[in-house]
């Protein structure tokens, strides 16, 4: 019984009855915290997550908890450390662009989230450089797909009164 103690008491002629009253053990509260350092990171840059769990009543198991990173990326197993609060940290990169909904998990349900923002990655090089004015320039440009809509279009404008390059 949770927040209540009952006792009986009955009379005996022959015996005197002697009892203890135990007070039933305090239901600690779960706790989990997620940190996602830094929240918003530049494509190939490795994001760390980080929190604790915990703690548990003494006696019974703890659930078990695993880290989502929202990417579809296997999820990875937080060890608990039982009746403490345990810290967990996991370094991911993600492999597009995009804000990712990041959670912590127990039995399969999102008990903490937090926002993973990666921006696209953008290069632009030309060769020969430098080149001399009215030479031809070739130039290449890279960019990182964003997360469920893949390469994205791309205009670049020399700024020297030529058309705009859409690519």
């Amino acid at each position: 019984m949770r927040g209540r103690m009952v006792a009986a008491i009955r009379w005996c002629a022959a015996a005197l009855l002697t009892f203890a009253l135990v007070a039933p053990q305090p239901v600690l509260a779960q706790t989990v915290t997620l940190n996602v350092t830094p929240s918003t990171a530049s494509f190939g840059t490795p994001m760390t997550f980080s929190g604790t769990i915990g703690p548990f009543a003494i006696g019974v198991a703890p659930p078990t908890f695993q880290m989502d990173f929202g990417d579809g990326s296997p999820l990875q197993t937080i060890v608990d450390n039982n009746a403490v609060t345990t810290p967990f940290s996991f370094v991911h990169t993600y492999a597009a662009s995009g804000t990712f909904v990041a959670c912590v998990r127990e039995n399969g349900g999102c008990v903490q989230s937090a926002n993973a923002t990666v921006t696209p990655a953008v290069s632009i090089s030309g060769a020969p450089n430098p080149q001399s004015a009215g030479s031809a320039v070739t130039f290449t440009l890279s960019v990182s797909p964003i997360s469920g809509r893949g390469v994205p279009t791309l205009t670049v404008d020399f700024g020297d009164g030529s058309a705009p390059v859409t690519v």
